[in-house]
């Protein structure tokens, strides 16, 4: 058996017995990430790790890992970190064979009712916001400058977004599935007009069980236009759009109607850091009727998967326009950054590669 690289990222293993097929592959994806507090790292990530069923348990995997390991080691990109996302049966083996460490991200599951409809305390008129499907690349400036805002500033982690990998990525992985918030053209002034609020993007993960796959709210325009409980407010308006087009359980969400005692009632995935701006901004039962409040409560389920390696050969990783020379030369051990700095971890579902 041999290994062979290629131009497009992939790491490949031909079975040299029989056809020259290949029989085991990973790819390299290029990313860049935030680290908080404005710092940015030039990263390799892991992904489609796969070996053909009959060439398992030879080490292949292993191999191939080294062989990526060793590419963004000499990368001219300077690459200062990789990172992959395992599950929990794979974590320790990645521990041991490689040396990667695996990092919390903070994630809540909350008992849902699908609304039926706006869920507001009043102070707001329904008819001055709409919601649509995003557009683009029209929606594009818009979708990028909030979510600098939004998730790249506040969460160590989060994949950083060029313009390109909004329309490039994005836009073919989950663009039919974002919704946006928007201010409607009939009432809205000619600078607000149809200017994006939020948006939100979900996946079902069985018949019962959805995952917020994209979140992100101008809390900046929100207070403007004097919604100042801005998360809060957009959530549910964006929720009930996007679960429409959603393959719901019809028991389930007749259990969940009912606000019945049921463990196949609808659930929703959501980071701990969007459920806590949203308990800033006063979710009650009393303002909040999406939310199963009978049904056990909210609890949490960490998702520790996503794994890091610092790759010591390099040392230019870190974006130099967004740090001191000092720091630039610094590896980066995001273990660190999160447990002991306390900078909360978050990759967005929709980055998973």
């Amino acid at each position: 058996m041999k290994y062979n690289g290629n131009d497009n990222g992939n790491d490949n293993v031909n079975d040299n017995d029989n056809d020259g097929s290949i029989v085991a592959s990973t790819r390299v994806f290029s990313r860049k990430i935030s680290l908080g507090n404005s710092q940015i790292c030039h990263v390799g990530g892991i992904g489609e790790v796969c070996t053909d069923e009959s060439h398992r348990k030879k080490g292949l995997a292993t191999l191939l890992l080294k062989n990526a390991i060793d590419a963004m080691l000499s990368s001219c990109e300077g690459m200062q970190c990789s990172l992959l996302h395992a599950s929990p049966a794979l974590t320790e083996v990645y521990e041991k064979s490689a040396g990667y460490q695996s990092v919390i991200s903070h994630w809540s599951v909350i008992p849902m009712i699908v609304p039926s409809q706006s869920q507001d305390d009043g102070r707001y008129n329904d008819n001055d916001f709409k919601v649509r499907k995003a557009s683009f690349p029209k929606d594009t400036p818009s979708l990028q400058r909030i979510h600098q805002e939004y998730s790249e500033k506040r969460f160590a982690g989060c994949i950083i977004r060029s313009i390109d990998y909004w329309n490039e990525y994005l836009r073919e992985e989950i663009g039919d599935s974002i919704f946006v918030l928007t201010t409607a053209t009939a009432t809205a002034t000619a600078t607000k007009e149809d200017e994006i609020l939020a948006w939100m993007s979900i996946r079902a993960r069985s018949g019962v069980r959805f995952q917020l796959r994209d979140f992100g709210c101008c809390r900046r325009l929100c207070g403007e236009l004097g919604v100042d409980t801005a998360t809060a407010f957009v959530f549910p308006i964006l929720l009930q759009e996007a679960m429409e087009g959603q393959n719901i359980d019809e028991d389930a969400a007749s259990a969940s109607s009912a606000s019945a005692s049921n463990s196949s009632a609808l659930e929703l995935h959501l980071p701990t850091a969007i459920l806590k701006e949203m308990q800033m901004d006063g979710l009650s039962p009393e303002t909040c009727d999406w939310i199963d409040w009978a049904r056990g409560g909210i609890y949490e389920e960490d998702d520790v998967g996503w794994m890091y390696k610092s790759l010591n050969g390099n040392t230019n990783g870190i974006d130099n326009d967004n740090v001191d020379a000092a720091t630039s030369t610094v590896l980066v051990d995001m273990r660190h950054i999160v447990e002991e700095l306390m900078v909360e971890h978050l990759i967005w579902p929709a980055d998973s590669f």
